[in-house]
């Protein structure tokens, strides 16, 4: 399989897991805390973006877990992004490198 191939199905799998812990993360929200679905997104776009945010309302123990576990998911989740696109552009310059030098 070519890297590039091979680079693009990982980052349509990142894009599929990142649309699944936003989607968690409001449909949790709307359980937990009983929020509106407008609520619930404004305060997953909160979490995903700042560690340090304004709440509607007081948080429950069970939300505040799994908002710790949300922020802890979507950190790696973004993380791995970072580094798969930073492995599909050095592999782009290095092979373009080995391209102009001539080297198979």
């Amino acid at each position: 399989m070519k890297l590039g191939i091979y680079i693009f199905s990982k980052i349509y799998l990142v894009i599929l897991f990142i649309v699944i812990v936003v989607a968690v993360g409001i449909l949790c929200f709307i359980y937990i805390e009983g929020y509106t679905i407008g609520d619930a997104v404004n305060i997953e776009v909160i979490t995903l973006s700042t560690f340090s945010f304004q709440q509607l309302h007081e948080f429950s123990p069970l939300a505040r877990m799994f908002t710790t576990f949300l922020i802890i998911t979507s950190f790696g989740t973004f993380a791995n992004a970072v580094n798969i696109l930073t492995n599909y552009i050095v592999h782009r310059k290095i092979n373009h490198l080995f391209r102009i030098l001539h080297i198979t």
